[in-house]
Order: C-alpha cells, then structure tokens, then sequence
C-alpha cells in the first residue's frame, strides 16, 4: 500500500506544481492525507481547494470530513448542511445527510 501512496503523491505533487488553481488537484491531494492520517494537511489541501473555488462541492465535502476526523463536531455539522446547500441532488448529500443525524446523536 506505501508504494501505491508514493506514487501518488509523486503524481499528485507534480500536478499541483502544473495546476496550482486547479480545486480537485488539491482535493485528491487532500483525500491522500486523509488516506495516510495526515488530516493537519489534509485541511490545508481543503482549505486550498475552498480559497480556489467556494463553491467547489468535494473540497467542502472534504473539508468536513477533515472536521469530523479531528473531533470538531459542530463545526462539522454546519459545514456538511453547507455543503448540502451546495448540491441538494448529489447523491453524497444524502449520505451527509444521515451523519449529520449521527453526529447531532452524538452530541446530545
């Protein structure tokens, strides 16, 4: 598995530095350091794609990933309903739909 995530952070390095403003180069960047616990980049990977393009629905949906991994509840609720907003019809708002219900459990 290393060797796969090598690589692809070779790809997805080369790609960034041809791409810099391009949102998914910076989303598959992030979801690789989700992939390998490395959430700290992962948020600036979101936080990147975000500052790129706002209304960019999967650096959102990765960005409130990157929110619930490192325990930031709330913060993480709003920003799924965020993100919902942004793409009621996509068929992964459904699913945040049903962790947003999951994390509202948890917190009560």
């Amino acid at each position: 598995m290393a060797q796969h995530h090598d690589a692809a952070s070779a790809l997805l390095a080369d790609l960034r530095s041809r791409r810099p403003s391009d949102p998914a180069v910076w989303v598959l960047s992030g979801l690789l350091y989700v992939d390998t616990d490395r959430l700290h980049l992962a948020e600036m990977a979101a936080e990147r794609a975000i500052g790129l393009d706002p209304r960019h629905f999967r650096a959102q949906v990765l960005h409130v990933t990157v929110l619930q991994f490192r325990w930031r509840l709330r913060a993480a609720i709003a920003a799924y309903q965020a993100a919902i907003r942004l793409a009621p019809s996509d068929p992964i708002s459904v699913e945040l739909e049903s962790v947003i219900a999951e994390l509202e459990r948890r917190l009560r």
